[in-house]
């Protein structure tokens, strides 16, 4: 018979990597929202596009809060998978120890 193996402290250590990862990934959110360019840094002739600029500046904090979100949902399922195999496995064990194993 074949089967697999996991590593519950792997699996932790994974998901707390993940979501060290994501801290200065947060960060660049700030900074894309903090951005203190106005239209009349563009000049006279481009200060129209000004607004596009800003909107892109949104657009891409909003980009990465969702990168972010996601980052933290995946740690966050690893957690909650390594969490089951680690029951599931305490459990296999209790049941082998009251069977006299």
């Amino acid at each position: 018979m074949s089967g697999f193996g996991t590593n519950t402290g792997e699996m932790a250590a994974v998901a707390s990597a993940i979501n060290g990862l994501a801290e200065p990934v947060a960060e660049l959110e700030g900074k894309l929202t903090a951005s203190s360019v106005t239209s009349g840094d563009f000049g006279r002739a481009n200060s129209s596009s000004a607004s596009g600029y800003q909107t892109g500046l949104q657009n891409l904090a909003h980009w990465v809060d969702a990168h972010v979100q996601a980052m933290r949902g995946f740690a966050g399922k690893v957690e909650q998978s390594a969490g089951g195999y680690k029951w599931s496995d305490d459990s296999a064990a209790d049941g082998v120890n009251k069977a006299g194993g």
